[in-house]
């Protein structure tokens, strides 16, 4: 979960931390992994409650890591 915390730090997303966790989302690899897959971060995002300003700062930092720039 340490580097899912980072990340939701690093974007002021932190106090959606234990939704992640308590949904399995606590897994940066796999988070990568789903990053071009619009459907399954829309899935994510209502699990553990993100606004959508906040889901769309997710989505494009994750776009991000995976693109390397």
């Amino acid at each position: 979960m340490g580097r899912v915390l980072g990340l939701l730090s690093s974007l002021k997303l932190e106090r959606y931390a234990a939704a992640f966790e308590a949904s399995g989302y606590d897994d940066l690899p796999f988070l990568l992994s789903i990053a071009d897959d619009r459907a399954e971060l829309d899935a994510l995002a209502i699990e553990v409650g993100l606004l959508p300003g906040h889901a769309h700062r997710l989505r494009v930092e994750l776009g991000r890591m995976v693109g390397g720039g």
